[in-house]
């Protein structure tokens, strides 16, 4: 069934709203375009809901080459006058997405600046050093996917807290100050910025008997941060050398490893070479013995 639609002209429209359906939404790209200027207008015009939807959908479409993705760079510079989470941390994934798959490419210096310049007014709000979770939860949620995506680039606020947060700690290993919900983004971007001391700090931490689950997870992650080559390799021998006994441990940490394309190189060569054993060994079982 087909159904026509009078629009008035350059008056923008939504479909799927609240997601009634489950499919996504490829506008003309006439509304595409009248959409990123309400955006930049008045973005409270368009319902939240909508609004995430739309970031989501066009992230996607993108992704598929649907869509070149400067139709979604564009309409996420309205970003900077977005308070509300859900959008946000929908857009967060996203851009963290493109942050992983461009770190090898030479666009990458331009795609962090743009990042840095899309967080750095809504970052003006944010206190960390008030960053206990209170009863307005969805403002602390906002205030930390912020930080996630202002760490991830290196915006020099962010950069400036986290590694202010580490040296103290280092300053006085039995006392972490570093609030929790921090600690992530705290600890990978003080191992990305430091060099083998701040590694091997973090690394000590991660072998006391005491360390709780979440922590832990913290920690071996950002282990794997470095921009280092060889310390991450390090890191993959150590994780391999001391997970053999719980295979789940192993694919979790190796997980970690390969959220970072050091680590992804790294662990690539290190199956490969793996895959070389097992094939030469799999040859020289098989192949007959003949006693002269």
């Amino acid at each position: 069934m087909t159904q026509t639609l009078d629009v008035a002209e350059n008056s923008w429209y939504l479909f799927n709203i609240k997601q009634a359906g489950f499919y996504r939404v490829h506008y003309a790209d006439n509304n595409w375009e009248l959409l990123t200027e309400q955006l930049y207008k008045d973005h409270r015009a368009i319902p939240l809901h909508s609004r995430t939807q739309i970031l989501d959908d066009l992230f996607n479409l993108a992704n598929r080459a649907t869509v070149s993705y400067d139709v979604y760079l564009n309409l996420t510079k309205y970003l900077k006058k977005e308070d509300q989470y859900v959008v946000w941390e929908t857009t967060r994934r996203a851009l963290s997405y493109l942050d992983r798959m461009l770190a090898m490419d030479e666009s990458y210096g331009a795609f962090q600046a743009y990042l840095r310049t899309l967080v750095d007014d809504p970052l003006k709000s944010v206190d960390w050093t008030t960053m206990k979770e209170d009863k307005h939860h969805m403002k602390h949620m906002l205030r930390l996917t912020l930080t996630r995506l202002a760490c991830q680039a290196e915006h020099h606020s962010c950069v400036k807290m986290a590694t202010e947060y580490y040296r103290n700690w280092m300053l006085n290993p039995s006392q972490n100050l570093i609030p929790p919900s921090l600690r992530p983004a705290v600890y990978c971007t003080a191992i990305r910025i430091g060099g083998q001391k701040e590694w091997e700090f973090l690394k000590q931490r991660l072998l006391e008997v005491d360390i709780k689950e979440d922590e832990k997870n913290s920690i071996l992650q950002a282990l794997s941060c470095s921009r280092d080559m060889w310390i991450v390799r390090l890191h993959l021998e150590w994780v391999i050398k001391n997970n053999q006994k719980d295979p789940q441990d192993l694919l979790d940490a190796l997980s970690s490893v390969a959220m970072y394309p050091i680590g992804q190189t790294l662990l690539w060569e290190h199956i490969r070479e793996a895959w070389r054993f097992i094939m030469n060994e799999g040859k020289n079982a098989t192949r007959p013995t003949v006693k002269a």
